[in-house]
């Protein structure tokens, strides 16, 4: 399934090895990346697309909980994708602006627009829903 190395865990090392690929993300203002290692294989779970450019939802194989990050970070390494994901959108509201965005990811989570919140907070049933995606698609 879909899977991505990491090339670069900061923006400043991502400038440093492609520019271009910087520039699309010069208003994100956040540059350290908590569980996110150069040269590590990560699952994807979920694309999305904002106003701030694309970004996936990743883990490690071992891991129990989901890091959205900015794609431009990684290079594909598998590029089939689960034939069940599902497109969903929605709007944000953050620092007074409205941010629209698309999502790409299995339907249990597309539709519940609080999922991401819901999972760092340790929802049991979603990190059981998470255990069952990585054993049954990855």
């Amino acid at each position: 399934m879909l899977k991505l190395k990491c090339k670069a865990s900061t923006f400043k090392e991502l400038k440093q090895l492609d520019y271009n690929a910087y520039k699309m993300y010069k208003n994100v203002e956040d540059d350290s990346y908590e569980f996110l290692y150069k040269n590590v294989d990560y699952l994807v779970f979920g694309i999305l697309m904002s106003n701030q450019g694309l970004f996936v939802l990743v883990s490690e194989l071992a891991d129990t909980y989901l890091v959205l990050r900015p794609l431009a970070l990684f290079d594909i390494i598998d590029y089939n994708m689960p034939d069940i994901w599902e497109s969903s959108s929605g709007i944000a509201f953050e620092n007074s602006n409205f941010k629209v965005y698309w999502f790409y990811t299995f339907k249990e989570f597309g539709d519940d627009e609080f999922f991401y919140e819901k999972l760092i907070e340790g929802d049991e049933k979603l990190e059981k829903l998470l255990s069952k995606l990585k054993k049954e698609y990855y």
